[in-house]
């Protein structure tokens, strides 16, 4: 018989075990059963008094470091985003006031961020800039009505794209499973997800190959976890970023004023790019000050559910 569940869903007691009662609670085996088959060295899997946890976490830590995130990151998502503005320009000029989907548009878009922050992407191996040319290029078949949504082409998806996603897929589909160990081992025995993991596999060693010397010169290097760590980071990153973002767009089209508001509150804090008509720098963008803004980002976040539960386990009284 397993221990019993509790279900917390009060934020502020959920936060304060989180952050603050680390000794008492820790991560629970349900991310090892969800996540152990398919990266079975990923370090979120494993407990705080575990070694492996700190020393696969230090692979990536500097990921979220704000020197990284401002010099770094933010320039291919900035990138990024501008290319998904082009995007959606081209194709709200073509659907001429139609509606069209944009789900996959920001999933892509998350993708490319994401790669490009971790590995560096080319310019043609980006899905947007692909789907922007596959738009630009396509000849418009509008339909009659004016309500009905407009099926724009989709580009071809590079492999590795395509991998990340299924493997993506398959993670949830074993938090839903009332037995995620075995789900996932059904799952990785597919055809689909033999090729998607072998691709990742491919992918993340080559990245990985182009500093070999340097980890080969360190004691403590672990190829396989570095490579399960950035696959974890490259899986978990898009999924959420996406998700965060999607819910987003929908949440300010469903609320007009907040909207509005939200739109006053940029221009008040970016008046060169106005005064300008044109989009903000990446600069501009990091030295603004918003608050609005950040009350926003705070309740999409909350309302977006990017992250549907956090499992721990009690192990002090």
């Amino acid at each position: 018989m397993s221990l019993p569940w509790v279900v917390i869903t009060d934020p502020f007691e959920s936060q304060d075990i989180l952050l603050r009662r680390t000794k008492e609670f820790d991560r629970a085996s349900f991310f090892g059963e969800v996540l152990g088959g398919l990266l079975p060295h990923q370090h979120i899997q494993f407990q705080s008094t575990d070694a492996r946890f700190k020393d696969n976490r230090n692979l990536i830590n500097h990921l979220m470091a704000p020197s990284f995130i401002n010099e770094v990151s933010a320039p291919e998502v900035y990138s990024s985003v501008c290319t998904l503005m082009k995007l959606w320009q081209v194709k709200c000029d073509t659907a001429q006031g139609r509606p069209f989907s944009a789900h996959h548009d920001i999933t892509y878009a998350a993708l490319d961020s994401i790669f490009a922050s971790s590995f560096g992407l080319a310019e043609a191996d980006s899905i947007t800039v692909q789907r922007l040319d596959a738009v630009s290029r396509w000849t418009p078949e509008l339909p009659p009505d004016t309500n009905t949504p407009v099926p724009f082409p989709d580009s071809a998806i590079p492999e590795i794209f395509t991998a990340v996603l299924t493997l993506a897929d398959s993670v949830k589909a074993g938090q839903l499973s009332p037995s995620p160990r075995l789900t996932s081992w059904i799952l990785r025995k597919l055809p689909h997800m033999r090729r998607a993991t072998a691709t990742k596999d491919a992918f993340m060693a080559a990245q990985i190959a182009a500093s070999l010397r340097l980890i080969e010169t360190s004691p403590t290097a672990r190829p396989r976890s570095a490579l399960h760590s950035f696959t974890g980071f490259t899986m978990a990153g898009h999924d959420t970023t996406a998700t965060a973002v999607a819910w987003g767009v929908k949440l300010l089209a469903d609320h007009i004023p907040a909207q509005h508001r939200l739109r006053a509150a940029l221009r008040a804090a970016l008046p060169a790019a106005v005064r300008e008509r044109r989009a903000p720098s990446l600069a501009e963008l990091v030295e603004a000050r918003v608050p609005y803004l950040d009350a926003v980002v705070d309740e999409v976040l909350r309302l977006a559910n990017a992250i549907a539960f956090v499992a721990r386990a009690l192990v002090a009284c």
